[in-house]
């Protein structure tokens, strides 16, 4: 079942659920590494947590949200409260991640769920850290807001929890610099290469004749 979707459900059944949870003290913020920089370079976005009063988790949705005229989305990677554990290319076990893009409306909206369903704990003290990082090309010149919307935490008990209060945001300021290099196509790269190697190997064909 797609993790999303085990998300989705866990807090429809908390919102239909006997009582109200509790508030928690689930704080979430952005932060921008750097928060400015020239027309060419990139931005790291890291969507910190902090959990503290013996709350848990179990599974986050969000939606980040971005100015798609002045940055361009790259990739997401899991932050340090998410590491998943590895067997070849795929995750065993651990933390999984989906995220997409909608390049037209600047959203990314992503998933994260501890597959082993122990999640995290501050029982024993105060967690904080990462929960993922997205890359961002700095595309053009201007200022893009960052935010979360569409926030869903869950508890690994299966409830819906809020966050404590209004997520932190973050601002990416991009000055004019360089420019995007436009990356070459697979075809032409493969091209290149092999007239390369052809080129060589005549050139030793040459010299061994002669």
């Amino acid at each position: 079942m797609n993790p999303r979707i085990i998300l989705a459900s866990l807090a429809a059944a908390a919102a239909v659920g006997l009582s109200a949870p509790a508030a928690a003290g689930y704080v979430l913020s952005l932060h921008a590494t750097p928060p400015s920089g020239m027309v060419g370079g990139q931005v790291v976005v890291d969507v910190h947590l902090t959990l503290d009063g013996g709350d848990t988790l179990l599974g986050m949705d969000f939606v980040l949200n971005y100015d798609p005229a002045v940055l361009t989305y790259r990739s997401i990677d899991h932050g340090s409260l998410t590491t998943p554990k590895w067997d070849g290319l795929l995750p065993d076990d651990g933390w999984y991640s989906d995220a997409w893009n909608d390049s037209s409306s600047g959203q990314v909206t992503a998933t994260f769920l501890d597959l082993t369903l122990t999640g995290l704990d501050s029982a024993s003290g105060t967690v904080a850290g990462s929960i993922a990082s997205l890359t961002f090309a700095l595309s053009a010149v201007g200022i893009s807001d960052l935010t979360l919307s569409d926030i869903v935490l869950a508890d690994t008990q299966g409830d819906q929890q809020p966050p404590s209060a209004t997520p932190g945001s973050a601002r990416v300021e991009v000055q004019p610099g360089g420019s995007i290099p436009s990356p070459a196509s697979p075809p032409l790269v493969g091209l290149a290469l092999a007239l390369l190697y052809g080129l060589r190997r005549r050139g030793a064909g040459a010299r061994r004749v002669g």
